[in-house]
């Protein structure tokens, strides 16, 4: 199967709705439903064609995401710290 992150925002809706998950939120949160309500093979997929072989490597993009934001947060409070103010104070 297909790299889920790699199926188009619509594509992951219908997946979703086959599993009976929610299909709110962003293309991410889809994809972390579907992880969790998964149990290995994808509804109308071809037996033997596991879901598990695109989990870890949608997990590592997700843990890339949040390690790339808490490194742009760092590097903000660190320039604000140069400046004296603080992330939200006004100038």
């Amino acid at each position: 199967m297909a790299n889920l992150l790699s199926k188009t925002k619509d594509e992951l809706i219908k997946l979703a709705k086959k599993m009976n998950v929610s299909t709110r939120g962003t293309k991410a949160d889809i994809v972390d439903r579907i992880e969790n309500e998964s149990d290995g093979v994808t509804p109308g997929q071809p037996s033997g064609e596991l879901l598990g072989a695109t989990v870890t490597p949608i997990k590592k993009t997700l843990k890339d995401r949040e390690d790339a934001k808490a490194k742009d947060r760092k590097a903000l409070e660190k320039r604000m710290a140069k400046r004296g103010s603080t992330p939200g104070s006004a100038h």
